[in-house]
């Protein structure tokens, strides 16, 4: 529970922070192929894993789960694509029993700001493949006392 309290007080100061931001400038999704695949690692005091498949017109689609101690603690569905407010991510929270934790019809919106042939930068959240294939997520996050913090995330690439 603190983790979806937690989360959905981020996001949606986020989220209303990146609407009032400039569009990302015209951007080709399929400079983000680097980013598909699975990956594994620590994230909030659990371990992460977090798959991406591509998708037409460059579109992709991702799966991140957080488990603690063997147990699911949540699991997401993002969507990266073009959309009518300009490229982006789009991200769905559920729980367990996959309930969401946005209404139906709501997600999150991380404004797609630049990529690289290793980096992906949106707003509160960046993405980059280091060496030995290792990925970097940082996501900025905004506690209930508006206090932001950045949670990083590391992961390797699984076979």
């Amino acid at each position: 529970m603190l983790y979806r309290l937690f989360a959905v007080l981020i996001c949606l100061g986020l989220s209303a922070a990146s609407a009032r931001e400039e569009a990302a400038p015209e951007i080709n999704l399929s400079d983000l192929t680097w980013l598909e695949g699975c990956w594994e690692g620590t994230a909030f005091g659990g371990v992460a894993k977090e798959c991406w498949v591509s998708g037409p017109a460059g579109h992709m689609t991702g799966l991140f789960q957080l488990e603690n101690d063997g147990e699911l603690v949540f699991t997401e569905i993002m969507h990266l694509g073009a959309f009518e407010n300009g490229h982006g991510l789009r991200v769905k929270h559920f729980n367990p029993d996959i309930t969401a934790w946005e209404e139906k019809g709501d997600f999150i919106h991380f404004a797609l700001k630049e990529t690289g042939p290793d980096r992906a930068v949106f707003s509160g959240l960046t993405f980059e493949l280091g060496e030995d294939d290792v990925l970097t997520v940082k996501l900025k996050m905004k506690d209930d006392h508006g206090e932001v913090r950045t949670e990083t995330l590391v992961y390797e690439r699984m076979d």
